[in-house]
């Protein structure tokens, strides 16, 4: 008895469900959407400081006008700041919102075209709203243990001044294959 699996046959059957039913591409873009945030996708860092020339107190002299942006008052920008903040927070709620019913949609919608061989937009939409409350329980209890870890360690960084970051440097790396496999 042959016990193996014919990932040719499954990744086969897998194209083919989806280059007929399209909609699901939909759903797997909404999907895929929302999970770059929590997947940390990488920015590269330019590294380096900016070499800002050095006064006879050995402080950074800023450029005029950077120096001028820093020192007036910055109550100014607190309704700016509050606003961009606000406007950024809704984009993420409205990205996860959206994230969380394509991931509902997607597998609600492959598993019915797998066992009747047809979709429509409008029912997988419908699973993937009933179904987000659950989802969103699901990847809360997925992510929260981590941010926790994460908070936790900042704080207790900042009181002992970076030591003891530095001497829990190993364990946090040894929790990289524990995310990995989560």
């Amino acid at each position: 008895m042959n016990t193996s699996l014919d990932f040719g046959a499954i990744l086969g059957r897998a194209w083919h469900i989806t280059w007929r039913h399209k909609i699901l591409w939909i759903f797997g873009i909404l999907a895929g959407c929302s999970r770059s945030g929590s997947s940390g996708g990488g920015g590269g860092n330019g590294g380096g400081s900016p070499n800002f020339p050095i006064d006879a107190q050995g402080a950074p002299q800023l450029p005029p006008e950077l120096e001028r942006f820093v020192t007036q008052d910055p109550g100014q920008y607190l309704p700016w700041i509050i606003g961009i903040s606000c406007a950024v927070l809704l984009l993420i709620a409205i990205v996860t919102i959206l994230g969380l019913i394509g991931t509902g949609g997607l597998i609600h919608g492959s598993a019915v075209v797998d066992a009747t061989g047809s979709v429509t937009f409008g029912e997988a939409w419908a699973v993937g709203v009933r179904n987000i409350v659950p989802l969103f329980l699901q990847r809360l209890l997925i992510v929260a243990p981590f941010v926790l870890f994460g908070f936790v360690m900042a704080v207790l960084g900042v009181l002992s001044g970076g030591l003891l970051m530095l001497c829990l440097l190993p364990l946090i790396c040894l929790l990289i294959p524990v995310g990995i496999v989560v």
